[in-house]
This record gives structure tokens, sequence and C-alpha cells, in this order.
């Protein structure tokens, strides 16, 4: 366990960064390709997060706010070394990760041609953004955006080196934008309202499935004693079933 751990140590920088820079780069150029095209190391990034033109998200879609609290800063962090008093002010980076010594021995100007090449493709889609590009990499699939890792004009995207896709809309995100609803709008309570008889089939066709699981089940234990257990169980649950099924089948809103 401790070279596990000292192993995911030494290659989280590595890892994280390659991750980070393309899924970044690739909402820059979404916004500004020739911007994206003049980045040259970490430290070029975090201008385009303090002119909002890429915005960091958590989980409830709030603003992050580049810092030292958060564990990506250093891969964009452009303070620069202190010098002594008398002497021209530093270009030099502190943060190893924002250097452009990292950014050559990491290949990340691969990675960056490549998010500026999906970036294309995906403005190509869907057009260019009308406001801000959120990066929702940090939230860990958790907004309505899902597995995305970059959105803008409501369309989630998730990325791949060498590819970008949408990916996990909820039904109400996709009927603003493939329909044009409001931003209010829910498309479920819409269609539970319309087309009631629809939810009524498929809560028959649902009970109709798990009396179908019970009915072929098949236990497998050897012990006889444990099997005789099971069998009652199973007798007991295909009854209780059968019971609850009645008030429900045929009925969404029970």
């Amino acid at each position: 366990m401790k070279s596990l751990k000292t192993w995911i140590v030494l290659t989280e920088a590595s890892a994280d960064a390659t991750t980070f820079f393309h899924e970044v780069i690739c909402g820059i150029a979404c916004f500004d390709t020739i911007g994206a095209k003049a980045i040259t190391r970490g430290a070029d990034i975090l201008p385009f997060f303090t002119n909002k033109s890429i915005v960091a998200k958590d989980s409830g879609l709030n603003d992050i706010t580049p810092s030292s609290k958060e564990k990506w800063y250093k891969f964009i962090d452009d303070t620069v070394i202190q010098t002594p008093p008398g002497e021209d002010p530093s270009t030099i980076v502190q943060s190893k990760e924002a250097s452009r010594e990292f950014w050559v021995e990491n290949g990340m100007e691969t990675r960056k041609n490549d998010a500026i090449k999906v970036a294309a493709g995906v403005v190509k889609r869907i057009g260019k953004p009308t406001g801000t590009v959120y990066w929702t990499g940090p939230t860990n699939d958790a907004t309505h955006f899902g597995a995305a890792d970059i959105a803008y004009n409501e369309q989630g995207i998730s990325l791949k080196f060498g590819k970008g896709q949408f990916k996990n809309l909820t039904v109400d995100a996709f009927a603003r934008t493939a329909l044009g609803t409001s931003s209010d709008a829910s498309l479920l309570k819409e269609l539970q309202t319309n087309v009631p008889e629809k939810w009524d089939d498929m809560t028959s066709a649902w009970m109709s499935l798990i009396k179908l699981s019970l009915d072929g089940w098949t236990i497998t234990e050897r012990n006889a004693e444990k099997k005789k257990i099971q069998e009652k169980a199973l007798v007991k649950a295909k009854k209780l079933f059968t019971d609850w099924k009645r008030g429900i089948a045929g009925d969404w809103s029970k």
C-alpha cells in the first residue's frame, strides 16, 4: 500500500496536467481561438480565467475563483520568483507545473493543438459561445451536464484526447436546447400532464417485468436448510408483490 501511495503521488501531477490543459484550452479555444494558440505555458492560461473567457464551476454551477486553495491552480499560477532589490523583475514562475519547461517536457503543445482542433469541431456544430464557457471538470459529474468537461449554450461536452462529444444532458436541458422552450420548462411534467396514458402503460410494463423476474427466479443454494429458507422467502415475496401490484399497475400516480 505504501508503494502504491507513493506511485500515485509521483504520477498525479502529470496525469492531472494532461487532462486539465486539454479541457481548459479546448474551452478557451471555443471562445477565443487566437488566444488559445498563443498559450505556451500553463501560466498563460490564468488571464482567461480572470477575464471570464472561461470559468471553473462547482457542483452547484457556482464560480470557483482560481486560487491556491484549488489543487489545479498550480498549473496556471503566474506568480514569479522574487529577485533581490535593484534587479529587474523575474519572468520565471514559481510553480513548476505552470512553467514553460514543464509544458515542453510533458508534450503539452500536442495537447493544446488537439484541444484547438476539437474546439473547432464543437463550434462548427453548435456555434460560438454566446456567453462564458464553463469548465465543469472540477464538479465530478455532479451538475445537470453530467459527465461533460466543458459546457456552453446549455450544451454539455465530454472531451477525450482527439475526440469530443455531446453527453448526458437532462431531458429538461434537451428540451430547452432542441425545442427552444423557456429556461423554466420541465419536459417531464409536460409529458406527464399531456400524455398520462403513456405513463400508466409504462407503470404496468414495469410491474410485469418485476413479476417475470420473480417468477423466473432460480435458487442456487446447495445447503438444504438455507435453500428451504430461501424458497419460503421467495414464495412470500411473490405474494407480497402480487398484492401490491394490484393497486399500482396501470396508475402512474400511485
